[in-house]
C-alpha cells in the first residue's frame, strides 16, 4: 500500500491516491490505530474537496467515519457536532426519508447516550424509527431492533416499567417478521424484561 501510495503521488493521479489513502486509513480503524486513522481520513476529505469538491455523499460518508473514530477516543461531543453536519448535508442531498440519515439518527443517539442525555437520545432513536417504518414498513426486523435501543435508553435512564412496556412492542414485531422463541434477539428482548422487573422489584422492596 505504501508503494501504491507514493507511485500515485508521482504520477498525480490523485483520484487513486485518495482512494488508496481511505483503504490505509480503513485499516487502521480496524485494527483499532485510531489516531493514525483519524488523520488519514481528514486527508482524504481534504484531497476529495480539492478534486471533486461536489461529491458530497463521498464526502459524508468519511465525515461519519471520523466521528466513529472521535466517539471510540471518547470525544463524544466533538462527534456529534460533526454527525449534525453530516446529518444536514444529508438531509439537503437526498431528503429526510433515506436509511442513510436514519442511520444518522441512530449514531447520534449513541453518542447522546454516551453523554447520558438519555432524553435526548430517545427522541434521537425516534427520528431513526420514523424514517425506517417509512422506508421498510412497521414490520421488520431493523425496525424491532430499534425499538429494542430505545427500551435499552429508557432503563438506562432508570424509566424500567416504560423499557418494558417498549420491549413488548419490539417482541411484538420480531414475531411478526418470522422470529421464533429460541432466536437470539427474543432471548436477548425476554432477558432485557427480567432484567428490568428485578430493577423494579429492588426499588419498591
Amino acid at each position: 500500500t505504501c508503494e501504491k501510495l507514493k507511485d500515485y503521488r508521482v504520477e498525480r493521479d490523485y483520484e487513486a491516491y485518495s482512494e488508496a489513502l481511505l483503504d490505509w486509513a480503513t485499516f487502521l480503524d480496524n485494527i483499532g490505530r485510531n489516531d493514525a486513522a483519524l488523520k488519514i481520513y481528514r486527508r482524504v476529505v481534504t484531497l476529495l474537496r480539492s478534486i471533486r469538491g461536489k461529491d458530497k455523499e463521498a464526502i459524508d460518508n468519511i465525515l461519519f467515519r471520523i466521528a466513529g473514530v472521535l466517539g471510540r477516543q471518547n470525544r463524544p461531543t466533538e462527534a456529534l457536532q460533526l454527525l449534525q453536519k453530516v446529518k444536514e448535508s444529508r438531509i439537503t442531498a437526498v431528503g429526510e426519508h433515506h436509511p442513510s440519515v436514519a442511520d444518522l439518527y441512530y449514531a447520534i443517539s449513541e453518542l447522546l447516550e454516551k453523554k447520558q442525555d438519555y432524553e435526548s437520545a430517545i427522541m434521537s432513536l425516534e427520528d431513526c424509527l420514523r424514517i425506517r417504518r417509512a422506508i421498510i414498513g412497521r414490520f421488520s426486523e431493523e425496525v424491532a431492533a430499534t425499538i429494542l435501543q430505545i427500551g435499552v435508553v429508557q432503563s438506562q435512564a432508570a424509566a424500567f416499567e416504560e423499557a418494558i412496556h417498549t420491549w413488548d412492542e419490539a417482541l411484538t414485531i420480531y414475531k411478526r417478521a418470522g422470529f421464533q422463541e429460541d432466536d437470539v434477539a427474543i432471548f436477548n428482548v425476554r432477558e432485557y424484561q427480567e432484567n428490568a422487573r428485578h430493577m423494579l422489584e429492588l426499588l419498591n422492596s
